[in-house]
């Protein structure tokens, strides 16, 4: 029994220092000492490692992987295994893209298709159909439209978000390439609300990229540099080694637009050596093409001839790779790698050794950590619930006596000053005096008006949240502040609570905005994905120290606790000098 339960511990840690890349970094433990770790377990503990294996350790060892899953395919079809098998094949499929085998991507990809129809597992076949459309891209365009449609209609009639964020992105890609942007920006907006719910950090870095290049199609260069640069912020705190390869790349590009091909060329270098490797092919041949470009730019004509060399001889390689693919050289590839493995067997002692204290730190870590949390929000909870009850006691208060007031003031008192000044308008005998008190009159008329408009809009009352939102930044906005508002699912009405609260909420994040940020540029989102209202509110301005004391400095301590009695929760992303975003997720279901 402790045999078996230290040999689950171990498995369970190998899958968590993998998803942290501990395990696919530099001068960690390589790729073959984790798959003879493998091999030790029990078959079903292996198959089970197969159907877990994470997107960066198949894209960051795409050689390797290849011999890896080819082995696995021949015992899932022996053990019949179809479900493991499928998985196999999706793998296959992304590790022969990621290396330049497109081929060979497209065959395993229709595999998967084959067998997730014959289980009738509708949440991987949509994914599938979305995944082999956008690989099919750039060979025939129409044909990928097709697939991807195919996809999306199959996991949008299941109803879940999850799936369909990433081919909503993909989708939008194939528009982009269809030089259709408006349906561009409209799906990487759906597919960045959905990662944003889920906190997807893999994925949200993928969306923000797609809004840099069509920023950059549009030659909004500070827009574009800002979505490039959240993107980087992640990337660069997941530790993701393609990613930055990717990121650094769009640097190059940015940096080459703004004719500054001196940063260009330093970005593209840094792309290129983690490119070399992790062996990512079709990303260096576009690097030595772009390095080529920027080199001769600059009238260095030696470099940009060896860069255009490097460029076509990438091309011509991956050419032959599609056209001369065997079974053979997959073959090679596995007996190499195992060869390389009985180099590494001696240390496996040493490494398990390691592992295991490893996972003893780790389990001691959480231990303690989740014990002193426990503890200290018991103090916590008790102390803040009389507070917050208070302060939603005045907020619904404050909403209802809003909402009176308007009505008052603008059925009752504004109606009445109406009829006083058509009353006087029309007497024969008004003075000069008279005509003067008339005008005071009008005035007071529009100011209570405009009173009651402020309590409670009037668009937020007849036409809804979104007509509010685009009325509130036309009414912000201005030659020095220029606001954007996106609004996605939002044809349906919600609850005129969440409204009233989610138009405070927004009106207090401006309010700030114009006080505090210094911002040029404000984007308000507000997106119905699902049971989810997701709302975010973001700026480029100077930021702030992110602590609770300026938080209630800055009034963002209503917003909090509108929020709260919305049942949401609220992330406040800031840094001195890097801009401020508000981010709201509210159930409606």
């Amino acid at each position: 029994m402790i045999k078996v339960l230290l040999r689950y511990s171990f498995f369970v840690l190998l899958i968590f220092l993998i998803r942290v890349g501990i395990l696919s970094q530099a001068g960690a433990i390589s790729i073959d000492s984790t798959f003879i770790d493998v091999e030790r377990m029990s078959l079903p503990e292996q198959f089970h490692f197969i159907e877990q294996m994470p997107f960066d350790l198949i894209v960051s060892n795409n050689q390797s992987i290849i011999p890896f899953l080819l082995k696995y395919e021949k015992l899932a079809i022996a053990h019949k295994r179809t479900t493991t098998l499928a998985k196999i094949y999706i793998n296959l499929s992304l590790a022969n893209y990621y290396k330049g085998k497109y081929d060979e991507n497209i065959r395993y990809g229709l595999k998967a298709i084959s067998l997730y129809d014959s289980l009738g597992d509708k949440w991987k076949l949509g994914t599938m159909y979305g995944e082999l459309g956008y690989q099919m891209k750039r060979r025939d365009l129409p044909k990928a439209f097709e697939l991807m449609q195919k996809g999306i209609k199959v996991l949008e009639d299941l109803g879940e978000a999850e799936p369909l964020a990433k081919i909503y992105d993909n989708y939008g890609v194939l528009h982009e390439m269809n030089n259709v942007t408006d349906s561009a920006f409209y799906f990487y907006r759906k597919a960045l609300s959905i990662k944003k719910i889920m906190n997807d950090s893999l994925g949200i870095p993928f969306s923000l990229n797609n809004l840099f290049s069509l920023y950059m199609m549009r030659r909004n260069y500070d827009s574009a540099l800002w979505y490039l640069n959240e993107s980087t912020r992640i990337r660069t705190k997941r530790n993701d080694a393609l990613g930055m390869a990717e990121n650094y790349s769009y640097y190059g590009q940015l940096y080459s637009s703004l004719g500054n091909h001196s940063k260009s060329i330093e970005y593209n270098q840094k792309a290129i050596e983690i490119a070399k490797k992790h062996g990512y092919t079709f990303l260096m041949q576009s690097l030595f093409h772009d390095l080529s470009v920027s080199y001769e730019k600059q009238m260095n004509y030696d470099k940009a001839l060896k860069y255009f060399k490097l460029y076509k001889q990438f091309q011509d390689s991956l050419i032959n790779i599609e056209t001369n693919k065997t079974i053979a050289n997959l073959q090679v590839q596995f007996e190499t790698a195992e060869k390389e493995k009985e180099l590494v067997v001696k240390n496996q002692q040493l490494e398990r050794e390691k592992s295991t204290k490893i996972y003893f730190a780790v389990i001691s870590i959480i231990l303690i950590i989740s014990t002193f949390l426990f503890f200290r929000n018991k103090l916590l909870i008790a102390q803040r619930n009389e507070r917050i009850s208070v302060q939603n006691a005045l907020i619904e208060g404050e909403q209802t006596e809003r909402n009176r007031l308007a009505l008052e003031l603008h059925d009752g008192i504004a109606n009445d000053l109406s009829a006083v000044i058509l009353s006087l308008s029309n007497s024969k005998e008004t003075s000069e005096n008279g005509l003067k008190g008339i005008e005071k009159l009008r005035e007071t008329h529009q100011s209570v008006r405009k009173l009651s408009h402020t309590l409670m809009p009037r668009s937020l009352r007849e036409k809804g949240l979104s007509e509010a939102l685009r009325e509130l930044s036309s009414n912000f906005g201005t030659e020095q502040l220029s606001i954007e508002v996106q609004v996605l699912g939002m044809e349906k009405r919600v609850d005129n609570f969440l409204e009233f609260n989610i138009y405070r909420i927004v009106q207090e994040a401006l309010n700030n905005i114009l006080k505090h940020s210094q911002a040029t540029r404000v984007l308000i989102e507000c997106n119905r994905v699902v049971d989810t209202l997701l709302v975010n509110v973001e700026d480029n301005g100077v930021g702030f120290v992110n602590d609770e004391t300026k938080r209630e400095g800055l009034g963002l301590q209503n917003i909090s606790n509108r929020v709260k009695m919305m049942n949401g929760n609220l992330n406040i992303r800031t840094a001195p000098n890097e801009g401020t975003v508000v981010e709201i997720n509210v159930p409606i279901g």
